[in-house]
C-alpha cells in the first residue's frame, strides 16, 4: 500500500490584528474641540444619542447604530454638540483596512452592533490609562489581563472587521424599515425611565403590535421585550460607570422597580452583579 501524503490547506490570513491602541466606552455631553490624528484606524460607534463629527475636511454626524473608521493620518474632533453614548477602539493590523470602509459612515446590522459592543465590553476592562509619567499616550493593559484574554479579543475584532469588509459596510435590510425601526429604537431610549407596553409603542410608532414584533424579529433578531432590557442594562453600565448614582436610584431611574429586580436582571444579562461590575471600572 502506497502511503500518499495528505493535502494540506494554508490558512492563509487576509486581516490580522496586530496590536490594540485604545478601547473606551464613554458618554459624553458637550463638544470636543481638539483635533487629532494618529497613525492607526480607529472605530467610532454610537451606541445611543447623536455625535457631531469633522473628518478630514467634512462634516458627518453619527446616530445610534451606526460607525465610522477614521482611517490613519485623518484629522478628526468634534464638530458640535455631542450627545451620545460612544465606543472607541483604535488598533494596528499587519494590512490596511480597505479604503471603502473608511471616513463614511455605516449602518451596522443588529448582530454586528451587538458584536463589537460584546468586544467593547470584554476589552474595556483589560486595559487601563498609562499614568502621568508614561513616556507614551494611551492605554496599557492591566495586570490581571492574560493571554487568553488578548488572544480572544483578538480573534473577535479579526472576525468583526472581515464581516464589515465583505459586507462592504452595506445595510442588507430594507431602508423603510430600518429607518422605522431606528426611529423606534430612539423612542425606547427616550422612554427608559417611564413604564410603557407593546401598546404603547406601536400607538407611537403607528403601527401594529404584530408589525411591531415582526420588524424587531427581523432588524434586531430578537423580541422587542428583550431589546429593552439590554438597552436598560446598556444604559445601566453608563450610570455605574459615571458614580453619581446608587444602585437603588439607578433601578428607579431605568423603570426596574426594585432594586433587587435590577440586581437580578443585571447578574442576568452579563454574568455578574452591580457591584461586580463596579469593580472592574477600578
Amino acid at each position: 500500500m502506497v502511503n500518499r501524503p495528505y493535502a494540506k490547506t494554508a490558512a492563509d490570513s487576509r486581516l490580522t490584528v496586530r496590536a490594540f491602541v485604545t478601547i473606551l466606552h464613554q458618554s459624553i455631553h458637550g463638544i470636543l474641540t481638539n483635533s487629532e490624528s494618529h497613525d492607526f484606524p480607529e472605530l467610532v460607534y454610537i451606541e445611543r444619542g447623536t455625535a457631531p463629527l469633522r473628518v478630514g475636511e467634512k462634516d458627518i454626524t453619527l446616530t445610534a447604530g451606526q460607525m465610522l473608521i477614521y482611517a490613519p493620518g485623518t484629522s478628526h474632533a468634534g464638530g458640535g454638540m455631542i450627545r451620545a453614548v460612544m465606543n472607541n477602539l483604535g488598533f494596528e493590523t499587519d494590512t490596511p483596512l480597505p479604503d471603502t470602509l473608511c471616513n463614511r459612515v455605516m449602518t451596522l446590522t443588529s448582530a454586528q452592533s451587538r458584536t463589537f459592543l460584546q468586544i467593547i465590553d470584554e476589552g474595556a476592562p483589560l486595559f487601563r490609562h498609562v499614568g502621568p509619567d508614561s513616556d507614551y499616550s494611551g492605554m496599557e493593559l492591566c495586570d490581571g489581563a492574560t493571554a487568553a484574554d488578548l488572544q480572544r479579543l483578538k480573534n473577535r475584532l479579526e472576525l468583526f472587521l472581515l464581516d464589515l469588509t465583505e459586507a462592504d459596510g452595506t445595510h442588507r435590510e430594507k431602508s423603510a424599515h430600518t429607518e422605522e425601526y431606528r426611529s423606534i429604537c430612539a423612542w425606547i431610549d427616550a422612554h427608559l425611565d417611564t413604564h410603557f407596553t407593546l401598546k404603547d409603542i406601536a400607538a407611537h410608532s403607528n403601527i401594529s403590535t404584530s408589525k411591531l414584533k415582526l420588524l424587531f424579529h427581523e432588524q434586531y433578531g430578537g423580541g422587542v421585550s428583550a431589546f429593552i432590557t439590554e438597552r436598560r442594562i446598556a444604559s445601566a453600565k453608563v450610570l455605574i460607570a459615571a458614580g453619581h448614582l446608587n444602585f437603588t436610584e439607578i433601578a428607579e431611574r431605568l423603570g426596574f422597580g426594585t432594586v433587587h429586580y435590577f440586581s437580578r436582571v443585571f447578574r442576568r444579562q452579563t454574568g455578574m452583579s452591580p457591584s461586580e461590575y463596579r469593580r472592574t471600572l477600578r
